[in-house]
């Protein structure tokens, strides 16, 4: 956990100058990786949802 931690403050470091439409793909991608860890290690039960593409 500590190394994720130093690798994310070099991330936000690096990009902290940035404007937000610079890094909106950063901005993406934080969002799926909270919403996948949300959903592997959180503790909410979301099975009975079926996702269904138009």
């Amino acid at each position: 956990r500590p190394y994720l931690e130093r690798r994310f403050s070099v991330l936000f470091g690096h990009y902290e100058a940035s404007s937000q439409e610079a890094v909106s793909w950063l901005i993406k991608v934080l969002e799926n990786l909270n919403v996948a860890l949300s959903l592997n290690f959180g503790s909410l039960d979301l099975s009975y949802l079926s996702l269904q593409s138009k």
